[in-house]
């Protein structure tokens, strides 16, 4: 099984249910790379331009196929060291928070952590 991302609108500071058009991306479970440290990066790549607006708030949302708990995603809490440099940060690494949901509609803010990513 696979993961779905996707770009969604925010709401009140929230994740909403409304898919930015263009930005869902299914990979299969052969295209998601693993590690045990979070060095080794999947690639994510939209099949068509994806026309963001300044000013708006959007969210990155992963989600696996058939809520498959055996998907991780690496995050780092604010004060924490990171896996691969060791170095401890004491501020978030982007602007926002990290939400977590178990059911797609309720939304779990965690402020002080980031999932780790790469733009």
């Amino acid at each position: 099984m696979g993961v779905t991302v996707e770009l969604r609108s925010v709401l009140n500071g929230y994740p909403t249910l409304n898919q930015i058009p263009g930005s869902q991306v299914h990979l299969n479970s052969s295209q998601v790379n693993t590690s045990n440290d979070g060095s080794i990066a999947t690639t994510v790549t939209f099949n068509d331009l994806v026309f963001l607006k300044n000013f708006t708030e959007y969210c990155i949302v992963v989600t696996p196929d058939n809520a498959n708990p055996n998907y991780e995603l690496f995050v780092r809490k604010a004060g924490e060291a990171d896996f691969i440099t060791k170095n401890v940060e004491n501020k978030d690494s982007f602007v926002g928070s990290l939400f977590v949901s178990s059911n797609n509609s309720e939304w779990k803010a965690t402020v002080d952590e980031d999932f780790k990513m790469t733009i």
